[in-house]
């Protein structure tokens, strides 16, 4: 027997929408993604670097320190004496104080002997610094009050989800972004120099960097991404990033598509004197590090790559090779806008 439907009644979609409010409150997401931040991100974030590693002369007892843990203590302030004392929500407001917990960083000694055997030392917490906590998160009291709220002189009514900052309350405004991490084509009109381009805001644990491809009306196709102060031509950092054969990029971009191939071959006469992976590497480490040696040139260059294009690929070597084909993913689809196949 089939289901019989109809429609909500505006009365009806009222009474959901107030659960809803009564349930989650207005403030949900701040919280939970403060939450989220407090429990899980900021390990993330430590775990990325694992451990400080030091150049020490070699007559000096090896060691590097590794980063095992962190957290977050709940609000304190600390007093004209220097002693702590936990602060409320009212206080921080009355006081003109930040409502803010200390960070302490777990880390341990890791000490190298002359055999290449290794062993831990002590461990030690260390305050790294402060963080403002979000009231009502899981580091405010006031999420454990429930009905107490009167007591700490806070409305039982206020959802939270703000920041106390030198007494003043603060909120982080959301705002809509372009999607990260997925490659985004335009368009231009003809007064630019610019016919198409792809971007993408590479992002990865909060660090974001955008990658712009352009794609110019003499045909060349250039690259500029954050901490390189001039555009690149993409054929040179597709060759930067080992892909040295005009070949290969030929097929990673255009296949064997005789249109987007023809469309190619400008950028690939862009720079006829780069040719290995060297040349290419020192082509960019000219415009990153002027005056410099070649070598600190070309270990520079590589610094920049990996940290600075395409984060959310890697950071490491290994990824270079990737990171170049995903560079030539962006240019097939801008040749394809320019081509009006998109």
């Amino acid at each position: 027997m089939a289901a019989i439907t109809r429609k909500l009644t505006i009365d009806e979609k009222w009474a959901i929408a107030n659960a809803m409010f009564e349930e989650m409150g207005l403030v949900r997401q701040h919280l939970d993604s403060f939450n989220d931040f407090i429990q899980k991100g900021l390990l993330q974030i430590i775990k990325e670097e694992e451990k400080i590693e030091l150049e020490l002369p070699p007559e000096v007892t090896q060691y590097y320190v590794r980063l095992d843990d962190i957290t977050v203590k709940e609000p304190t302030v600390r007093e004209a004496d220097g002693s702590f004392t936990n602060v409320k929500p009212m206080e921080a407001r009355i006081r003109n104080l930040t409502y803010a917990g200390e960070l302490i960083l777990k880390m341990t000694p890791v000490f190298i002997d002359e055999d290449g055997n290794v062993s831990d030392g002590e461990p030690e917490e260390v305050r790294i610094g402060y963080l403002p906590i979000m009231l009502k998160s899981v580091k405010c009291p006031l999420s454990r009050s429930k009905g107490d709220s009167k007591e700490l002189q806070e409305d039982p009514r206020d959802p939270g989800g703000y920041f106390i900052i030198n007494g003043s309350e603060r909120v982080i405004v959301t705002q809509e972004d372009l999607a990260p991490n997925r490659i985004l084509t335009e368009k231009l009109d003809g007064k630019s120099s610019v016919t198409a381009l792809a971007k993408v805001f590479s992002t990865k644990q909060g660090f974001r960097a955008p990658v712009t491809l352009e794609l110019n009306k003499d045909g060349t196709l250039r690259v500029s991404f954050p901490s390189v102060s001039r555009k690149i031509p993409l054929v040179v950092l597709l060759k930067a990033l080992g892909m040295e054969k005009d070949r290969d990029i030929t097929i990673q971009i255009a296949g064997n598509d005789a249109e987007l191939r023809k469309a190619l071959f400008p950028a690939l006469q862009a720079e006829p004197e780069v040719r290995t992976t060297e040349d290419a590497l020192d082509y960019i480490g000219k415009r990153i590090a002027v005056g410099q040696s070649k070598e600190y040139r070309l270990e520079r260059t590589k610094q920049v790559l990996d940290k600075y294009l395409l984060p959310h690929i890697g950071d490491n070597e290994e990824e270079r090779i990737e990171k170049a084909r995903y560079l030539c993913q962006m240019a097939t689809r801008v040749l394809e806008l320019h081509l009006g196949r998109r």
